[in-house]
């Protein structure tokens, strides 16, 4: 398993001459953020629950902001960029969110100057997907930057990042990485997305939470493994599931991207190497009969970051440079 954690130190001292970044990770029930000098060395952190709402996700945002200059000892005229990692679909050239439905933000948004003015930051701020943001903080942390890395972040959807030599790779519509939505049964159940049968519905928290069905209390995926360890048949499809649609995302993502390196990420991940072990024997699986996918080395490239509450906000400060 890899072990990204990091300590914030502070700055010997404050200077208006200095560059910093900020970086946030803005979620349905947190905003995480982080101040990273010119190295890209983390100085102060800080976080605040939501307030949902275009008004509240602002007032959030500026929340944090404050609590980290503060705690940088530093001036928002030091800061050199702004960068926010947001869920939903985000346009990074015209700073515009829209369906970020866990923000309560539906209609299209243009939150980089709505922050920029709110913060006197106008111009320096540089919005992301998350996930996107995710994937540079992990090809930071790992020193990962001439590389190609791909995170596959499950959580309460299913999506991937990807970072080719220290760059994202976003595609012609921004939609490299939506691998959620790739229809892996058209007789399966429907997707919010409208299709039927999406990988995601198979390996998310909401994929585990309709397995578990109706009136069922908030799957705990440690939990469901130690159940199906226990012989429980309903943990244990549910793990089997998962791990099989996560092997079908590795066995995606190598055959498009063909990355070196890949990272399971995100709520799921953090159940840890017994995922890791389910997962890989899954993709084990699938290359017993086919001496093409054998060749390709899967296994080799798959590794585990754990949950690290900086790794999206770390990537976010990388906006605007990367």
């Amino acid at each position: 398993m890899v072990d990204l954690t990091t300590a914030a130190g502070r700055p010997a001292a404050s200077s208006s001459y200095a560059s910093f970044s900020i970086g946030l990770d803005v979620g349905g029930t947190k905003v995480r953020g982080v101040v990273t000098d010119a190295d890209g060395a983390i100085v102060a952190g800080a976080r605040k629950r939501t307030r949902a709402g275009v008004d509240g996700v602002l007032h959030t945002i500026g929340s944090v902001v404050d609590d980290l200059v503060a705690d940088a000892a530093i001036d928002i005229a030091a800061v050199e960029r702004v960068g926010l990692g947001v869920p939903g679909v985000v346009d990074p050239a015209a700073g515009v969110i829209s369906h970020a439905v866990n923000l309560g933000i539906h209609d299209p948004f243009d939150i980089a100057s709505a922050l920029g003015d709110r913060l006197g930051v106008h111009g320096r701020v540089h919005l992301e997907n998350d996930v996107n943001a995710a994937a540079l903080g992990v090809a930071e942390a790992l020193g990962l930057r001439s590389n190609s890395v791909a995170v596959i972040s499950s959580g309460t959807g299913l999506a991937a990042g990807f970072v080719v030599e220290g760059r994202l790779w976003r595609g012609h519509r921004g939609a490299a990485g939506e691998i959620g939505h790739i229809s892996v049964d058209p007789t399966g159940p429907i997707c919010k997305c409208g299709q039927r049968g999406c990988l995601e519905l198979y390996a998310s928290g909401t994929a585990i939470a309709r397995m578990l069905g109706p009136g069922s209390p908030p799957p705990r995926m440690k939990q469901i493994f130690a159940a199906a360890t226990a012989g429980d048949a309903t943990a244990r499809h549910i793990v089997d599931t998962v791990a099989e649609a996560l092997a079908v995302a590795i066995r995606f993502v190598t055959l498009s991207m063909d990355p070196e390196r890949i990272f399971l990420m995100g709520g799921l991940a953090s159940v840890g190497t017994p995922l890791l072990d389910a997962v890989l024997d899954a993709v084990a699986k699938g290359e017993r009969d086919s001496p093409f996918l054998l060749a390709l080395r899967m296994p080799e490239r798959v590794g585990l970051v754990p949950d690290v509450a900086d790794l999206p906000a770390r990537g976010a400060a990388r906006l605007g440079v990367v």
